[in-house]
Formats: structure tokens, sequence, C-alpha cells
């Protein structure tokens, strides 16, 4: 869309319903990935724990942690 001369900014602003339309998008961005990334770690550790409860080596329960919750099952 840039030979239009239509940026990001401009398509995002015509989409958003609401008020939320002059609000810069960053930092909802930001703040939705800082939730992911703790979202992730804490189902990591937590599972890597699970596996280490039922028996894995703490190698294995990290190792077999990542492959569970990175394909979310």
């Amino acid at each position: 869309l840039p030979l239009l001369g239509v940026g990001g900014m401009q398509l995002y602003r015509a989409e958003t319903p609401g008020p939320m339309k002059d609000a810069k998008l960053t930092p909802r961005i930001t703040e939705t990935a800082k939730a992911l990334w703790y979202i992730y770690l804490s189902l990591t550790i937590a599972c890597a724990i699970a596996y280490y409860w039922a028996g894995m080596s703490w190698f294995d329960a990290i190792g077999h942690s990542f492959s569970t919750v990175a394909i979310g099952g």
C-alpha cells in the first residue's frame, strides 16, 4: 500500500473502533508480550517440576517441558 500513500498507522486508525484510535499501539504490544512471556515461563517451570516429581532427571524434565509448553500440550 505504499504506492497509494497509506501507511500502517493510517490503516490502524481506519480499522480501530472507539476512542483508542489516537493511542499508540506499541505500549499495548509491549505489555502483551511481557504478559505472554511470564505465562510461558511460569508454565514451563510448573511443567518441569511436574516432570521431575514424576521421576525424570532435572535435565530431562526441563528439556521435555520446553517442548511440551511450546506445542501447547
